[in-house]
């Protein structure tokens, strides 16, 4: 029991608290120690000898009440026993001081206060209620900490604020359609919050459920018009219409009222921005626009995701693996992650197979093909995806068409080698190749006609096709071109031989040339030598038909009306007209007809007479 002669040195009056008694009991001790002090200075030592023990021990009564009251305010959540029973003890010390009873009242409504925390519960329009009770529940603690030491209030107040940033985190998330982070943020929410508010934990527990299930997480934002912005431009972009993807990101810029509701908004417009820029611009044509579309795409990806997209890289051990793996792996993990994400892993592989396109690796442009079709089979038909697979698939033809032009070794295969390149897909790319065989076909027939010179034209035409075809369709045809020039190049050489026969004609000498018949000769030896001898019938019959006419216009033991009749004979052959000696023909007739008549019985030949094409002709000699 307190000594009676100090129980006045406690104020009276106001109501108390935990805190203000244990301010009391505090000021007590320093006034008596205070007095102690004065006391020594001033009293003798046998006046001190009745005083100070006193003094000393209503000090350390005060001292005890002190500490009980300390230990109410460090057990009053945590051990609410040991709390009213410290309380009893400082009761006990100071029976006196009847307003330490109230204390047990302050108590009360202390845990009354602990128990408004526990009391909320969620409603339909939780958002708006949890930020409320989030904010009345840290300000409530808040003026509990000045009254009571307890560790758990502490803990109760890490923890609601804990909660709080990690429930506001989760709205910008939600903005970004982050699905994984969410549901691992609601998973450590749920064991953060749920001692203190079962109800809260339960609803972050069925939230978590619906997020699960649901597909389109920018929907359970609380920013609504910003989600539905939102959600229109990743439908925009999902169908190609980059524009209005970009619209919709603006109108999110504008609803935006966080960080990461901004961030949200210029994801999915650098999205757009990209996607456009590249379809509109040259595209699968403009190699430094791809790879700087590449970086860009890329750069669009959140830490993690980066930090996740080169880890599932790296684990891979073929193409085999990454495509069988990368649905359940990356795919997955990228779609959880974010929406902007998602759709960036789509965009970077389509535009590393076009790079892949540019190096000629139509393998590994396959590989990128196959999983930008394994992050979203539905967007086969998006303008990006086509753009590519039209650029992979038309190189392919073109490339199947270097192959057949390449391999081509016979005049006879040109039409199986145009079935190759009967491509609508590479019209514009194959249109200069297809126009060369056409000319590879006129110059067979050309030759075949004996129209050398037009033969050689259509060769000189169908090679600069074919560089043209190089040129626009990205092909090699070294070996086409290299089988073709000899045959060019015999075609001139004829065409050199046909001249000698054409200038032989334009003389008025009747005496024949041999230069003619070895030029016929040599014609015909090049052209079976080259073509084969389907090719060389025509040349073959002009030989033979001068060597006829030769013998007819040397022979000098037929009369007049023999030589007559053997030339109208070999005038009777079709065609006769196109011989490049023909004009010769007409003077060796006329020079026939200019003989005298004579008296000779008639010399009948038979038109389908065999004639010796080999018999060494006679030497014609005019006479003097």
């Amino acid at each position: 029991m307190m000594p009676r002669p100090w129980k006045l040195a406690c104020a009276r009056g106001a109501p108390l608290s935990l805190t203000s008694a244990s301010e009391r009991y505090r000021k007590l001790i320093i006034r008596l120690a205070d007095l102690h002090s004065a006391l020594e200075a001033q009293t003798d030592e046998r006046s001190l000898g009745a005083i100070l023990p006193s003094l000393e021990n209503a000090a350390a009564t005060a001292q005890r009440l002190l500490e009980h009251l300390r230990q109410v305010a460090r057990n009053a959540l945590s051990q609410p026993e040991a709390a009213s029973a410290a309380l009893e003890d400082a009761q006990a010390i100071d029976p006196d001081a009847t307003d330490l009873t109230t204390l047990h009242a302050a108590l009360a409504g202390l845990r009354a206060e602990v128990r408004q925390v526990s009391a909320f519960r969620p409603n339909s329009q939780a958002f708006e209620a949890l930020a409320g009770w989030f904010a009345s529940s840290q300000a409530r603690l808040a003026q509990l900490a000045h009254e009571i030491s307890d560790p758990a209030l502490a803990e109760m107040q890490t923890a609601l604020h804990e909660t709080e940033t990690g429930w506001l985190a989760i709205g910008d998330m939600l903005t970004q359609g982050q699905q994984r982070p969410v549901l691992k943020q609601l998973e450590k929410l749920v064991e953060q919050v749920r001692p203190y508010n079962a109800a809260v934990a339960d609803w972050f527990g069925q939230t978590a459920h619906f997020i699960k299930e649901g597909s389109v997480m920018e929907k359970f934002s609380p920013n609504a018009p910003l989600a539905d912005a939102l959600v229109k431009g990743y439908a925009a972009w999902d169908q190609g219409q980059g524009g209005r993807s970009m619209e919709a990101a603006q109108r999110a810029f504008e609803l935006a009222q966080t960080d990461g509701e901004r961030t949200a908004a210029e994801r999915l417009l650098r999205l757009g921005e990209i996607s456009t820029r590249w379809l509109n611009n040259g595209n699968v044509s403009d190699n430094p626009l791809t790879d700087r579309s590449e970086r860009e795409t890329y750069a669009l990806f959140l830490p993690g995701e980066v930090v996740d997209f080169e880890r599932f890289s790296q684990q891979m051990k073929s193409e085999e693996t990454y495509l069988k793996a990368m649905r359940l792996g990356i795919v997955a993990t990228l779609k959880g992650s974010s929406s902007a994400g998602y759709r960036a892993l789509f965009m970077l592989y389509v535009l590393r197979g076009v790079l892949a396109l540019y190096e000629e690796q139509l393998e590994e442009a396959d590989f990128w093909r196959e999983a930008a079709l394994n992050v979203q089979s539905n967007w086969q038909t998006h303008p990006l995806f086509s753009a590519f697979d039209t650029a992979l698939t038309r190189r392919k033809l073109v490339l199947r068409a270097e192959a057949a032009l390449n391999a081509l070794r016979d005049f006879s295969e040109i039409h199986r080698t145009r079935q190759a390149l009967n491509a609508p897909l590479a019209d514009a790319w194959l249109k200069e190749a297809r126009q060369a065989l056409d000319l590879l076909e006129s110059a067979l027939g050309q030759w075949s006609d004996g129209d050398f010179r037009a033969a050689r034209i259509s060769f000189d035409e169908a090679l600069s096709l074919l560089g043209e075809a190089e040129q626009s369709g990205g092909m090699q045809l070294d070996a086409l071109r290299g089988w073709l020039r000899p045959y060019r190049e015999r075609a001139a050489e004829l065409a050199e031989k046909r001249q000698v026969i054409e200038q032989a004609t334009m003389t008025a000498s009747l005496t024949p040339d041999s230069a003619v018949l070895r030029a016929l000769d040599q014609i015909m030896d090049i052209s079976e030598a080259t073509l084969g001898a389907d090719a060389s019938r025509q040349v073959r019959i002009w030989r033979d038909q001068y060597r006829a006419m030769l013998r007819t216009h040397t022979d000098a033991t037929l009369d007049k009306r023999a030589k007559l009749a053997h030339f109208e004979v070999n005038f009777g052959a079709l065609f006769i007209e196109k011989h490049p000696a023909y004009k010769l023909f007409r003077r060796w007739v006329e020079a026939a007809r200019a003989l005298p008549d004579d008296v000779q019985e008639d010399v009948q030949l038979v038109a389908t007479e065999e004639i010796d094409s080999t018999a060494e002709a006679p030497i014609y000699v005019e006479d003097a």
